[in-house]
């Protein structure tokens, strides 16, 4: 508590006046505030003038001053953010040999310098400063969790297709997404050990092909999209034929 007042003794009927500086030209309130928060004594001054007297009594108080201490909290990562490929915020306390006591966004509590913060909201320590006095601290976590989308899997400029054949006229089928974002990464698979971590793929052999795309930046994945490729290229087999000669 920053603030103070001031009262004349049992008996003291006179005049007092409080001032905040030795030359008696800036006034105080009996009762005020001590002014800036710093540790250490702040002194102020007083003239006392008794009834029916024309004599004012001067003097001077000193008041220590103990306010309440932050406590400043540091996160890891910096950006105390929580993503999908970050589930968690490390928030860290100075080194104290005193006990602190963290309040979660949900109201939970917990002990220690260190705390996991899994949710995002503001976050309050509460401890005791080097003056003996209470300390308080708080931390905002942040959240930022992305998922991109996968509307379509088209080849060539039709819409979505969920399948497509390889026939004789396309015996090679270029296969490409359409995302809801550009900073994401690309994972296909398919048939066979079929792996490729680019936008485009070229396929040539039947089988259902699968892609998933993870933002960059929050590392949240998408719903999976698949396209089913079929093999359309059987060629008309020509039987061997014999023709008998017959003469007359």
């Amino acid at each position: 508590d920053l603030s103070a007042q001031v009262r004349l003794p049992k008996g003291y009927t006179g005049i007092l006046k409080i001032y905040k500086d030795p030359n008696l030209t800036q006034p105080a309130p009996k009762t005020f505030n001590t002014g800036t928060p710093t540790n250490g004594p702040v002194t102020y001054y007083y003239t006392y003038q008794e009834e029916g007297k024309t004599v004012s009594l001067p003097g001077m108080f000193t008041i220590n001053v103990k306010p309440n201490e932050k406590i400043n909290i540091t996160a890891s990562p910096s950006n105390a953010t929580i993503t999908c490929s970050n589930q968690q915020v490390i928030l860290i306390a100075p080194e104290s040999t005193t006990q602190y006591e963290w309040t979660t966004p949900n109201g939970s509590t917990g002990l220690g310098n260190n705390f996991v913060a899994t949710i995002k909201g503001s976050y309050s320590i509460k401890g005791t400063g080097s003056n003996g006095c209470p300390a308080y601290g708080s931390k905002i976590v942040y959240e930022n969790k992305v998922y991109p989308t996968i509307t379509a899997l088209t080849s060539k400029n039709s819409k979505n297709e969920v399948s497509k054949d390889i026939t004789c006229d396309e015996e090679v089928l270029t296969i490409t997404p359409t995302v809801s974002s550009t900073n994401v990464t690309y994972s296909w698979a398919g048939p066979g050990s079929f792996n490729e971590t680019t936008k485009t793929i070229s396929v040539d052999k039947p089988g259902t092909y699968t892609l998933v795309v993870k933002d960059k930046t929050t590392g949240c994945p998408s719903a999976p999209l698949s396209i089913k490729i079929e093999d359309k290229t059987k060629k008309p087999v020509i039987e061997e034929t014999h023709i008998k000669n017959v003469s007359g």
